[in-house]
């Protein structure tokens, strides 16, 4: 539950608290064993009535100061159930806030606590901060990693953000040591909550806040946001805008905006506007920006305003952000598997965010749905992923995480070089019942151990009748927050009302993939062939081919994605015309590799087993044509075999599929 994500939430009115507000705890009056919130007029837990179970005791062990301190952990699968909740006194998006706290972060866990924008918990979320187990920081908004950073384990620190609401500029300082400034789309702040995730352990002392409210001025325009250029790839091109807010008495009406990034400055005059004190307005400027690599200012500035120099504050005319865009390794493409169901009353947001992703990162995303307990099931794909919860994604096979949650490590993966590039030839005549799929795949470096490729078909635009394809769903009617437009839609969406996209269909040959054939040398391509099976009642316009390469580790290295064409003719392949096992699965004792060369060539056939163990080697030479070469399969144990022929500089695999005859 403190893990969600919502988009586009609605800003709330500022407080109309006029004094100055100050809390401290040093958590030293209460009892030791005394349950936090129980016992606390100014603690909560998040259902707001003091729930014992998501309470957490006042203990002795481990004090930043004094004797008293509140220790949080989880060992459950989907973390809590500990969730104290400290109220500020209000929703306040102006004046300026500070939060501080002492941590003290066991070693290899981790900490997490997220600020609310309203005061009823859940509505919307205003920031989540994470202490990773490795010693790094990641801050979230909206899903999107806004900023990183360090922090000390096993050590007492203390963390403080000072936030100015006016302007919308948060930093997060550890140890009076700033780890960044940024802004966030939500720029309103009602309480925090101290949650632990799923093996963390961490313990906090001595927690503060202030709050000192803004006094309106009677013209004061203000620019507040810079949005479109703050997260996305070196190379990208995104529309950017810029937001201003009346924090002034007299409404506006007119005003000039610029905005300066990597060397373009685009302007706009804003006439015929009428905006409320408090409003805000979102001016997008009329062409696109390129993220330019490394980090690079980009400052927007309003002037003009209401036709004069009349602005009360020019301090908040001018807002800078600094945009570091993340430069992808070259022909990198990064996956995001995710576990879902119609049943599941949150994977409305799974949804959500895979659309989210692969919108703004394209080519260099690919988002895999893998459906559990409902119609669009496949059976080896949902038990190989082994969800842990739903909704969970895992970015390249990695550690799963919430889907809102994907970012950081797709950001970590973009960047890492891939060890090898894929490319994809085949065809498909429709109303065939398979598809003969070939996978190229070239290695950068030597490559040796248990590498694998695996192939998947997914399809967008799924829909479907029965109550199967009824989606379930928790977001109705706004209670838990807005979701991309299920919080419009009723607790069970009709199947009429619902479409899936990057629904997985098919993973071949399994979900751990298929073996390469032996050791293969830098800049060697490796033809692989698929025999991929075609539901007739697929929508073949939505279909796409997507080839994963498979580290030794089980980790997704790189993928290449291509939309399945139909009635288009097998790509030449330079010498091997054609290379077929018969009969495959072997049948009496003995198959034929059936082999037909351009012309005349040199070449060998070797056999492997699933370990990547040679088991036997043939080599032909001066042959063109139709060849036909006998495997005795009666001398082999039952399994599968990869059997590898080399033709110049062309590798081809096909599996052998062999039933024991002894």
């Amino acid at each position: 539950m403190r893990k969600l994500y919502f988009l586009f939430p609605a800003i709330a009115l500022a407080s109309t608290l006029n004094a100055q507000i100050n809390f401290s705890d040093d958590f030293e009056s209460y009892a030791a064993g005394a349950l936090l919130g129980a016992s606390s007029p100014n603690w909560n837990t998040w259902s707001m009535n003091d729930t014992p179970a998501e309470d957490s005791p006042v203990g002795v062990a481990n004090a930043h100061a004094g004797l008293n301190s509140v220790y949080f952990s989880s060992t459950a699968a989907n973390g809590g159930p500990q969730d104290c909740l400290l109220p500020f006194g209000g929703a306040y998006n102006t004046g300026q806030f500070e939060f501080e706290s002492w941590f003290f972060v066991n070693t290899g866990t981790g900490a997490y606590f997220n600020f609310q924008a309203a005061t009823t918990p859940g509505t919307a979320w205003a920031l989540d901060v994470y202490m990773n187990g490795d010693g790094s920081m990641s801050v979230v908004n909206d899903g999107a990693l806004v900023l990183t950073g360090l922090y000390p384990q096993n050590a007492w620190f203390k963390l403080t953000m000072p936030i100015d609401l006016n302007t919308n500029t948060w930093n997060i300082l550890i140890d009076n040591v700033s780890q960044g400034i940024f802004q966030t789309n939500l720029n309103q702040i009602a309480s925090i909550d101290f949650y632990p995730v799923s093996g963390q352990q961490f313990y906090i002392d001595d927690v503060k806040y202030s709050y000192s409210p803004y006094t309106l001025l009677p013209v004061n325009l203000a620019a507040t946001a810079i949005s479109g250029l703050s997260s996305g790839l070196a190379g990208q091109a995104f529309e950017a805008s810029v937001t201003v807010r009346n924090l002034g008495l007299q409404p506006i009406t007119s005003f000039d905006v610029s905005l300066t990034y990597n060397g373009i400055t685009q302007s706009k005059t804003i006439t015929g506007v009428n905006i409320a004190s408090l409003a805000s307005s979102v001016i997008v400027l009329d062409n696109d920006y390129v993220l330019g690599g490394g980090s690079n200012p980009a400052t927007a500035t309003i002037s003009n305003v209401n036709g004069s120099s009349a602005d009360s504050n020019p301090d908040d005319d001018i807002k800078t952000i600094t945009i570091s865009p993340v430069t992808p390794a070259i022909n990198k493409v990064v996956v995001a598997e995710e576990a879902t169901g119609t049943w599941c009353g949150w994977c409305p947001r799974g949804a959500v965010f895979m659309d989210l992703f692969s919108e703004k990162y394209d080519q260099f995303f690919v988002g895999i749905a893998v459906h559990n307990a409902d119609p669009m099931t496949v059976p080896i794909y949902d038990s190989g992923f082994g969800a842990n919860g739903f909704p969970n994604a895992a970015v390249d096979r990695g550690t799963q995480v919430d889907p809102s949650a994907m970012e950081p490590d797709f950001l970590a993966r973009i960047v890492t070089p891939a060890s090898g590039v894929m490319a994809h030839s085949g065809s498909y005549i429709a109303g065939n019942p398979s598809l003969s799929f070939v996978v190229s795949t070239t290695f950068t470096d030597a490559v040796t151990g248990a590498w694998k490729l695996a192939v998947v078909l997914t399809e967008d635009e799924v829909t479907g009748t029965g109550s199967g394809y009824n989606q379930t769903n928790y977001y109705a009617g706004g209670g838990n927050g807005v979701m991309g437009g299920f919080e419009a839609l009723p607790s069970s969406v009709p199947a009429s009302q619902m479409t899936y996209n990057h629904v997985a269909r098919s993973i071949t040959p399994s979900y751990g993939g298929q073996v390469f054939a032996g050791s293969i040398s830098p800049g060697e391509a490796v033809n692989d062939t698929f025999e991929l099976s075609i539901d007739p009642s697929w929508d073949l316009d939505q279909i796409k081919v997507i080839s994963l390469l498979i580290d030794p580790t089980g980790r997704i290295d790189n993928a290449f994605k291509t939309n399945l064409q139909v009635e288009v003719g097998i790509n030449e392949k330079t010498v091997v015309n054609d290379f077929r096992i018969f009969p495959n699965p072997a049948a009496n004792g003995f198959s034929q590799l059936m082999i037909e060369l351009k012309n005349s060539q040199d070449g060998s056939v070797e056999i492997f087993d699933m370990t990547g163990k040679l088991i036997e080697t043939k080599s032909f030479s001066s042959l063109t044509g139709g060849i036909q070469m006998p495997i005795n399969t009666a001398a082999l144990t039952s399994g599968i075999y990869l059997v590898k022929l080399s033709v110049g500089n062309e590798i081809h695999t096909r599996r052998l599929v062999v039933t024991s005859f002894k």
